[in-house]
C-alpha cells in the first residue's frame, strides 16, 4: 500500500460510524464463514456420512438458491426499512436460526428440515450483506467511497477465511463428528450477536434509506421490480452480444460447477484415505483456482491488448477445453490439482470479457438490471450443474461423459465466439 492510500485508510479509520460497519461486516462475515465451513464438513467431510453426488448437489444448491432468488428483491425491503434496524434484526434471527441448525446438527438430524434452516439462514445473510453494501455511502465522504469500497469487502472476506479456519479447527479439535460440528457451528452465535450489537450503537436513521423507507406497499414495490427486470430481460436478448454474453456466462458457470462438485467427490471418496487428506486436498484445489482468478487480473489486460478482447476469450475457451478434456479421460490427484490454476485464471479470463461486453452493449439505464440478471444466471448456472452431477456422477467423483460434454460446449463456445462477442480495442479491457 503506497503512503497516499495509507494516509487515505487512516483518515476513514477516524470515522466513529464506519467503524462501526466495518465492526459489524467483520463479526458478521466471521460467523458466515465458521458456519459454512462447519457444514460443509459435516455435509461432505464426516467419517459418519458416505459423501454422494446428491449430497453435494443438495447442498451447494442451498447455498446458492439465496442469492439467485432473493438478491434482485433485497433492494426492495432495503429501501423499504430503515437499513440499521433490518442490520440488526436480521443479525438477530440468524442467531435464532444458528442455534437451531447446531441442535439440529448435534444431533445427527441431517434431513429436509435441516436444509431448509440453513437455506433461511443463508437467506437472511443475503440481505445483511446487501444492507452492508447500500449503507457505505452514508457513513463516509463521497471522496472516500472508492477507498471504503476496496478495503471494506476485502477485510470482511478476510475476515470469513479466518472465521472459517476457526470453525474447522474447532470441529477437529472436538473430535470431527456431529456433536462437534452442533458445537462448533453454535458457537457463531456469539459472532452474529456482536455484529448485531455492534450496528446498534448507530442511530436508528444513519444508514438511511435518504429521506426515510419508501411509503407504497410492498406488493407494489416488488411487483415494480418484477416489471422492470422483465423490461431488462427483453433489452438484453435483443442485443446480439448480450445475450451471447449471458449464454457463454451459463456455460462456463455449469462446468466450474462441475468441476467444485467433483473435487469434493474426488478428494472425499478416491484419492485420500482419511477425511483430513481429504480437506487439505481441496482446499490445496481451491486455493490454485483462486491464484489462478487473481492472476486473471494482471494477464487479462496484456491478454486483450495483444488478441483483443475475442482472441482472448477464445485462448482461455481453449484452455478449458484441454483441462476439461484431461478430467474426462485421465482424471488423477495431479490431474485434478495441475488443472485448477489455469482453470481459474481462464474462468476469470472469460468473466472480465462478460462483464466488459455487457457495460458496453447495454444502455446506462439498463445496465443495473442487467447485472442482477447476469448474477442470477451466475447462480443458477451452477445450480444447473448439481443436476447434471446427480444425474451422471458417480460417488467416486469420475465424471468422464460430464467432463467430455462440457468440453464439447467450450469446444461450440469457441467456434461461435465471433458471433458472442465483438472485438473490442485493448483500451476498454484495461
Amino acid at each position: 500500500m503506497d503512503v497516499a492510500a495509507g494516509s487515505g485508510l487512516r483518515e476513514l479509520l477516524t470515522g466513529r460510524d464506519y467503524r462501526r460497519i466495518l465492526a459489524t461486516r467483520i463479526f458478521a462475515q466471521f460467523g458466515d464463514g465458521s458456519f459454512q465451513v462447519g457444514l460443509a464438513g459435516m455435509f461432505f467431510f464426516s467419517p459418519q456420512r458416505e459423501t454422494t453426488p446428491t449430497g453435494v448437489a443438495w447442498a451447494l444448491t442451498a447455498s446458492l438458491l439465496p442469492y439467485t432468488l432473493i438478491g434482485p428483491f433485497a433492494g426492495v425491503l432495503l429501501d423499504r426499512w430503515y437499513r440499521r434496524q433490518v442490520l440488526l434484526v436480521a443479525n438477530g434471527i440468524r442467531a435464532v436460526l444458528v442455534l437451531i441448525c447446531a441442535a439440529l446438527v448435534y444431533t445427527g438430524t441431517v434431513n429436509a428440515v435441516l436444509l431448509l434452516v440453513v437455506l433461511a439462514c443463508l437467506s437472511v445473510d443475503r440481505f445483511v450483506l446487501a444492507g452492508l453494501g447500500a449503507s457505505l455511502p452514508h457513513v463516509v465522504r463521497p471522496r472516500d467511497l472508492v477507498l471504503a469500497n476496496s478495503i471494506t469487502p476485502t477485510i470482511g472476506t478476510i475476515s470469513s477465511v479466518v472465521g472459517g479456519a476457526a470453525g474447522f479447527g474447532l470441529a477437529r479439535l472436538l473430535g470431527g463428528d456431529d456433536e462437534a460440528a452442533g458445537l462448533a457451528i453454535g458457537l457463531t452465535i456469539a459472532t452474529y450477536l456482536a455484529s448485531g450489537a455492534a450496528v446498534s450503537r448507530l442511530p436508528v436513521t444513519a444508514l438511511g434509506p435518504a429521506g426515510g423507507p419508501v411509503r407504497a406497499p410492498i406488493l407494489a414495490q416488488v411487483a415494480d421490480l418484477a416489471i422492470g427486470m422483465a423490461h431488462g430481460a427483453r433489452h438484453v436478448w435483443r442485443r446480439p452480444s448480450a445475450r451471447g454474453s449471458m449464454l457463454l456466462t451459463a456455460a462456463i458457470r455449469i462446468g466450474f460447477g462441475a468441476f467444485a462438485i467433483v473435487t469434493i467427490l474426488l478428494c472425499r471418496n478416491s484419492f485420500t484415505d482419511n477425511v483430513d487428506d481429504g480437506i487439505a486436498m481441496v482446499a490445496v484445489v481451491a486455493g490454485l483456482a483462486g491464484v489462478g482468478a487473481g492472476l486473471a487480473a494482471v494477464i487479462v489486460p496484456i491478454g486483450a491488448r495483444f488478441l483483443g478482447l475475442r482472441g482472448w476469450t477464445t485462448l482461455c475457451l481453449l484452455v478449458m477445453i484441454v483441462v476439461y478434456g484431461c478430467y474426462a479421460f485421465a482424471m488423477s490427484a495431479p490431474v485434478l490439482i495441475g488443472g485448477a490454476l489455469p482453470l481459474g485464471l481462464a474462468v476469470q479470463g472469460v468473466k472480465v470479457a462478460v462483464d466488459t461486453t455487457l457495460q458496453r452493449a447495454v444502455d446506462d439505464r439498463y445496465l443495473g438490471r442487467a447485472f442482477s440478471l447476469y448474477d442470477m444466471v451466475f447462480n443458477a448456472s451452477f445450480v444447473i450443474s448439481a443436476v447434471l452431477a446427480v444425474l451422471s456422477v458417480p460417488a467416486s467423483g469420475y465424471a468422464t461423459a460430464l467432463f467430455a460434454g462440457i468440453a464439447a460446449v467450450c469446444l461450440l463456445a469457441a467456434a461461435v465466439t465471433r458471433r458472442l462477442l465483438p472485438d473490442m480495442p485493448a483500451s476498454v479491457t484495461e
